[in-house]
């Protein structure tokens, strides 16, 4: 199935049970990529690329976030504002039949029947939709809010970045008041302020990579529908996935200028340092997908002159190995993520407990 690109999520915006906003099922604007499995995420606030077998997004965590995998009726308990048609059909049928069925059973005339049908065929649908939720096991909100998702992580993160700027404002007020005063006492005060204030920066650049890191692995999941498929291209389709490389590795040499920008303003650590390391060999990655697809290009033009030289194939062979960096830099890395965040966090909180338990309680 090629892979088509979303249109503008303002001109097609669905709201779901869940709380996630749906694209329309057809797409004004669509973008042929050739072969792929991967599609976007059904989710109309994601454009995370996902795979038939992913059970959820690790972006945002939809539940069965491919819509090839959704069969009609799993699409309808899923996303029922998107199936506008099939409601309306499912109302007048119900209607229809409660409508005969209550008078007979009640011997109500015929015109209170129709109204009782009338007022009843609603709740009879949202029985069946609540029926249809608990056999696909759709989550609800709280339920989706609860999910491992890169986006519940940036949320987590910012959240925290909050917390520590107002902590450290508060810390440098009482710092510039210790400041005055003299004393044994006070520069014992004034030493532990001090520390609390590395502590805090310390984590604050943690959390500031971890942002980066969240973006990292956006930014490489761009690529990943472009590895698949290179034999089977046309030239139309190469040339629409040269142009989203292209762009891609500039948005990822953008990335590692900040990111290389902010480990400077707040200190190299060995996350920042790895995050390069890895920005640099997803950079290296996409040169080879750009170059296979220059290849490809080459090819299918020659072909239309003659028979083609070999080696104009032979970086096309390379498909295995580049899907290799992908399952590396996507999976592993979301897998990364997520440990190393729910470390960071740990140790925040046993940094507040313990600053908590400082006389005055400086970084409460």
């Amino acid at each position: 199935m090629p892979y088509t690109a979303a249109a503008c999520p303002r001109c097609r915006r669905r709201m779901t049970g869940v709380g996630l906003s749906v694209r329309r099922p057809t797409s004004p604007a669509q973008v042929d990529y050739g072969p792929t499995p991967y599609l976007e995420c059904r989710a109309d606030s994601c454009a995370f690329k996902v795979t038939p077998k992913d059970p959820q997004c690790p972006n945002c965590g939809a539940a069965m976030p491919n819509p090839a995998t959704l069969s009609y009726i799993q699409s309808v308990a899923f996303d029922p504002r998107n199936h506008v048609g099939f409601l309306i059909f499912a109302f007048f049928a119900t209607f229809a039949v409660l409508a005969p069925a209550l008078s007979g059973l009640f011997a109500i005339p015929f015109w209170t029947a129709y109204y009782l049908a009338f007022m009843l065929a609603p709740f009879a649908i949202w029985i069946a939709h609540r029926v249809l939720r608990a056999v696909y096991s759709v989550p609800t909100a709280e339920e989706q809010s609860r999910l491992p998702s890169l986006a519940g992580g940036e949320r987590r993160i910012r959240e925290r970045l909050q917390e520590i700027s107002r902590r450290e404002g508060r810390i440098l007020s009482v710092f510039a008041r210790a400041k005055q005063s003299k004393g044994e006492d006070w520069q014992a005060v004034r030493r532990r302020l001090e520390d609390a204030l590395t502590t805090l920066r310390r984590q604050q650049a943690r959390y500031s990579v971890k942002l980066f890191e969240i973006e990292a692995v956006r930014w490489q999941n761009r690529l990943a529908p472009f590895l698949y498929g290179l034999e089977e291209l046309s030239a139309t389709q190469c040339e629409n996935r040269l142009r989203e490389v292209e762009a891609a590795r500039k948005s990822g040499e953008e990335l590692r200028a900040r990111l290389s920008k902010q480990s400077e303003a707040l200190g190299a650590s060995a996350e920042a340092e790895e995050l390069v390391r890895k920005v640099e060999e997803t950079l290296g990655s996409a040169a080879k997908i750009h170059e296979a697809l220059l290849s490809r290009q080459a090819v299918l033009t020659l072909r239309e002159l003659g028979p083609t030289p070999d080696a104009l194939e032979a970086p096309l062979a390379e498909e295995g190995a580049l899907r290799e960096v992908e399952v590396f830099n996507i999976q592993v890395a979301i897998t990364d993520f997520s440990s190393s965040l729910e470390e960071l966090e740990a140790e925040y909180a046993r940094a507040g407990e313990a600053a908590e338990r400082e006389p005055g309680g400086a970084g409460a």
